[in-house]
């Protein structure tokens, strides 16, 4: 059967639009925006169906809720510098008493940690420092090591040596492992 259906056959009456699917003819109707007796014009892209949230079935109040606006402005871009006032999400952690490896794989996302006087854990062993080496070749000579985020140092020495002596000093305020001010340790 063929779309639209012709009023008066054989007359030749008006033609209503309809669709013909599987042999039954479903009107096709064009929405007019206005209240009763007023043309508001045809729905179209330029004049759409006017939709608020107000009428749609949300739980009473959700529609003028003030907290999605606040949510929406907690999202921050990186690198976003902050505002006095701004707001955001409360993060949690997990207490954690003991240590013990935190499960997922590289890159997965994970809980913080916390002990039992709420200090934030960010490593259960010690810190790590690529390992440092030099030769000593005279008695002036050096090997410097920054140490300053360790609380423990382990110094290995090997070699033959006679009549030598090692010295070990530290300085609080070095930049570069010669200068600054050196004390023994």
């Amino acid at each position: 059967m063929a779309d639209n259906i012709t009023t008066n056959p054989g007359t030749g009456g008006a033609v209503l639009a309809s669709d013909d699917i599987g042999g039954v003819q479903y009107p096709r109707t064009k929405l007019v925006i206005g209240a009763d007796g007023v043309n508001g014009g045809d729905v179209s892209a330029a004049n759409p169906l006017p939709i608020t949230s107000a009428s749609l079935p949300l739980p009473t109040g959700a529609a003028t809720e003030a907290t999605l606006a606040t949510l929406a402005s907690t999202v921050r871009a990186e690198d976003t510098a902050s505002v006095s006032g701004d707001t955001g999400v409360f993060v949690l952690a997990v207490r954690a008493d003991t240590d013990a490896p935190t499960s997922g794989s590289d890159g997965d996302y994970t809980a913080l940690k916390c002990d039992e006087a709420g200090r934030l854990k960010v490593a259960v062993q010690p810190g790590g420092y690529p390992l440092v080496t030099g030769n000593i070749t005279s008695a002036t000579s050096s090997v410097p090591i920054n140490v300053a985020r360790v609380s423990n140092v382990m110094v290995y020495v090997a070699g033959t040596f006679s009549g030598v002596n090692f010295t070990f000093e530290g300085s609080l305020n070095s930049t570069n492992g010669t200068d600054g001010q050196w004390f023994g340790i």
